[in-house]
């Protein structure tokens, strides 16, 4: 076809075989994600021509060819998501495979590594993302040893120069009162989701522990020195209103020497603990510090529920024969005071796993502006 503007009228600029399949690349950045148009117009090279053909095919190599029956995605934070500074980025993946195990995934901001996760849940906190636009991915080494990198997400991180300054919470203040049981075995189960009945357990201040002289509430440890019970559990309840203001989550956290943290019955963290199953006598893999050390934790919010959540932590010795044991947990959050007005899923919480026949409860949260009211719900 010759140079310029091509309309009906415009002929071929010559005849060419009809019999011969001609081939040229197709610059691959107008490609769109899902369903993409092709479009085709044919032109004679005179009015007196016998015949017109046309036939097409177009190919394309996948330049990151995964292996059989892999999946690899990010989960978490939305595509297109538009985050207000200062904010953790709760970065989360799903990979699995018919073939093998993934043993690692790591988080990338374009070539950057940002933190890896070493097993299910995927999931690392990007703690204080800074400005700008990012393009995220995961990528997933399997236990054969092959890497399946995830499709690009991108996020944007914008300065809060127009936003009012977030509310600082105290959800649950150090000191607080918990219910606990050190009774040299396995707590009973589900003790660490909220319909659990802790009735029967004694309650007390916290610091929690023994040895050190400065606990509030000194527990047992079974009597003999030479053997003393392993994991002591705590349960702490707290109440929030709209869990999906919340951008930033932080554990502050004294302990002496390892714990696991549950939110609504979904573990959130651990500490100073192996992975794989938990039980009464799993021992803590470090007792580097004196249990007088609050460290910090960013967190996922997207475990918090509306209304009265529970807070369950287990805390574990390096050893049978430790002379002190130490736990005190203080929970802030910061939430947005300008979230936009709209209708938010507030459960159930996003990936959760649902065994039949559990019941599901679905829950929103709707934000009115000042000339909107709200008539009804619908869920889909």
């Amino acid at each position: 076809m010759p140079d310029g503007p091509i309309t009906y009228t415009t002929f071929a600029s010559s005849v060419i075989d009809d019999q011969v399949f001609f081939s040229g690349p197709v610059p691959v950045g107008i490609l769109v994600s899902g369903t993409n148009m092709l479009a085709v117009e044919i032109h004679q090279a005179d009015v007196t021509s016998s015949d017109i053909s046309f036939d097409l095919k177009l190919a394309a190599e996948d330049a990151s060819v995964q292996p059989q029956g892999t999946v690899v995605y990010l989960t978490s934070p939305a595509a297109n998501a538009l985050l207000i500074s200062p904010t953790n980025i709760a970065l989360e993946a799903t990979a699995a495979s018919t073939l093998t195990a993934f043993t690692n995934v790591q988080f990338f901001d374009g070539t950057t590594k940002l933190g890896d996760a070493a097993g299910p849940p995927f999931s690392f906190i990007w703690s204080n993302a800074p400005l700008g636009n990012h393009t995220l991915t995961a990528r997933a080494q399997n236990t054969n040893g092959q890497t399946v990198v995830s499709a690009a997400m991108k996020i944007s991180v914008v300065a809060p120069s127009t936003v009012p300054p977030a509310i600082a919470l105290s959800l649950v203040q150090t000191g607080a009162f918990w219910k606990y049981l050190a009774v040299g075995s396995d707590a009973p189960a589900a003790w660490a989701t909220p319909s659990f009945d802790d009735s029967g357990w004694p309650g007390g201040f916290a610091q929690f522990g023994y040895g050190e002289g400065d606990e509030a509430t000194v527990i047992s440890y079974g009597g003999n020195a030479n053997n003393k019970w392993i994991t002591s559990y705590y349960r702490h309840p707290f109440t929030i209103n709209d869990p999906g203001a919340v951008t930033n989550l932080t554990l502050h956290l004294k302990r002496d020497d390892g714990a696991v943290f549950y939110l609504n019955g979904f573990e959130i963290l651990r500490d100073n603990i192996p992975s794989g199953p938990v039980t009464w006598s799993t021992l803590a893999t470090n007792a580097a510090d004196d249990g007088q050390v609050f460290f910090d934790f960013a967190l996922n919010p997207a475990t918090l529920t509306p209304g009265t959540n529970l807070l369950a932590v287990e805390v574990h010795q390096t050893l049978a024969t430790s002379s002190d044991i130490s736990f005190d947990l203080g929970l802030d959050a910061l939430a947005s005071t300008n979230r936009p007005p709209g209708a938010y899923l507030a459960s159930p919480v996003n990936g959760a796993t649902i065994v039949p026949p559990d019941t599901v409860t679905i829950g929103a949260q709707v934000v009115v502006g000042d000339t909107l009211d709200v008539a009804n719900v619908e869920f889909f």
